[in-house]
């Protein structure tokens, strides 16, 4: 009996990719997420989009798997170091559930009638 956590392969891990990929673009987008976070997967893409590599692209398949390292390193790093809140926030909207309240959510409205 296969278990309802298996994912299938590569199928599985492919689509978890996409939805990584998915919350770092949100979190870049964010604006409670800091400047000096997001310098991470602009890093990153710098580096897949540089000429300078680790391993040349000329070799077959090796050459571009130093590129996704490199990518999905810097988006796990960009999302781990995220404020977790945030994190939440979108992978819940992402999942359809309803997000958690924002910083903003609770803060009071209130003003002094003196």
């Amino acid at each position: 009996m296969a278990n309802k956590n298996s994912s299938g392969g590569g199928l599985g891990v492919l689509a978890e990719m996409w939805q990584e990929i998915q919350l770092a673009w949100r979190l870049f987008r964010d604006p409670q997420v800091g400047w000096h976070l997001k310098i991470i997967p602009a890093l990153g893409l710098v580096y897949v989009i540089s000429p300078v590599d680790l391993i040349v692209d000329v070799v077959p398949v090796i050459g571009q798997m130093d590129d996704i390292a490199v990518m999905a390193f810097c988006i796990k790093t960009f999302v781990d170091l995220a404020p977790q809140d945030r994190v939440a926030y979108h992978r819940a909207a992402m999942s359809g559930d309803a997000p958690p309240p924002s910083e903003e959510d609770r803060t009071i409205d209130g003003r002094y009638k003196g």
